[in-house]
């Protein structure tokens, strides 16, 4: 059993992402300086064959060029790593 099995939501793929993965990857994002106030969750998902959740953030709309970026949290260690948009 995943490490960040404590609950969550079922994504539209039928993968869950629990809501520790969700509060790990907002903690990301404000600690790299993004403004969460102008973005919202647009997805979460689980990449089994990396063992990581990917939780996608969207600014707008619209959405502007570069206004989305996922934080990968691993499923074992709660470690992040945020990819920004292009």
């Amino acid at each position: 059993m995943p490490a960040l099995s404590d609950g969550g939501q079922a994504s539209a793929e039928g993968a869950t992402c629990t809501d520790r993965a969700r509060e790990l990857a907002l903690e990301a994002a404000v600690r790299e300086g993004f403004d969460m106030s102008a973005y919202h969750e647009s997805g979460c998902d689980l990449d089994e064959s990396r063992q990581q959740y990917v939780v996608t953030f969207t600014s707008g709309p619209p959405t502007p060029p570069g206004g989305e970026f996922d934080v990968w949290v691993d499923v074992r260690t709660g470690r992040t790593e945020l990819l920004r948009g292009e």
